[in-house]
């Protein structure tokens, strides 16, 4: 039986680039403070 290989990895394919796939990471101080004073981000 054939194995099924992975693709290799394909730079111009969108799927590669997903918010989902970014790791979680802690507010810094900045974003805390403004959340907190409900400065707006623009």
């Amino acid at each position: 039986m054939a194995e099924k290989k992975e693709p290799a990895f394909d730079p111009l394919d969108m799927h590669n680039y997903r918010v989902e796939k970014l790791p979680i990471r802690d507010k810094s101080g900045v974003t805390t403070q403004r959340t907190l004073s409900k400065i707006p981000a623009h």
